[in-house]
């Protein structure tokens, strides 16, 4: 490929993985002869292959190598530059929804919130109903299907998203007189900080599984 013209190297999917969910931690693996579980080699396996590949494209053109990886170590960033890789969950769904929503949502508070003192609560409502669409969406067709399907997955984010607007614009044009504001507040805040806190410590279930890997540790699936 160097003979051809190829610049770089992007390593994807270098790391010991499996479509049918985690792989077992009683793998094992050669590490120099010394003989090592998958768990102890699953992030250092994707710093080696980078090493390898860097010291290859080195030996072979003389100049620094253009290397992206998948998986990587600490130190990695010595030979390549490091991508996430394709992972999603329905959590991280969610929060493609709420994060934007509760954005748009200040602004129009700022903006029109004197006008609409119903806005949060109609707003909240109408993201929970979004947020609602995509779990309930997924596992539905999942359950039936009996597979996660990229493509559906993104049209149930998309229509979870038409949903909300729907809602939202509806919600406000049928204001009501009397509701109680603090409630919506009381949603949006308790959203947001369930966000912050099961994205860094995500509980062991399907909602913040990564379908292609098994996987629901933040740490696991970057690396």
């Amino acid at each position: 490929m160097i003979d051809a013209g190829v610049a770089g190297i992007w390593n994807d999917m270098n790391e010991p993985a499996s479509f049918n969910g985690p792989l077992p931690d009683d793998i094992i693996f050669d590490n120099d002869g010394t003989i090592v579980t998958h768990k102890e080699i699953h992030n250092v396996y994707g710093h080696m292959m980078d090493k390898a590949t860097y010291d290859g494209i080195k030996e072979f053109t003389g100049k620094r190598p253009f290397v992206v990886t998948r998986a990587c170590y600490a130190g990695t960033q010595k030979y390549a530059t490091v991508w996430t890789g394709d992972n999603q969950s329905t959590w991280e769904h969610l929060k493609l929804l709420f994060m934007p929503a509760l954005l748009f949502t200040l602004i129009q508070e700022a903006v029109i919130g004197k006008d609409y003192p119903c806005l949060l609560t109609q707003k909240a409502k109408a993201v929970l109903a979004g947020m609602a669409w995509i779990v309930v969406g997924f596992y539905t067709y999942t359950g039936v299907w009996g597979k996660d399907v990229a493509w559906i997955d993104i049209l149930l984010f998309y229509t979870a998203v038409a949903l909300y607007t729907w809602l939202s614009k509806r919600s406000i044009e049928k204001e009501k007189k009397y509701c109680n504001a603090g409630v919506g507040t009381a949603v949006f805040v308790l959203t947001f900080i369930l966000f912050l806190v099961f994205t860094v410590q995500s509980p062991k279930i399907g909602l913040f599984r990564d379908p292609q890997t098994g996987s629901v540790n933040v740490s696991k699936i970057l690396v």
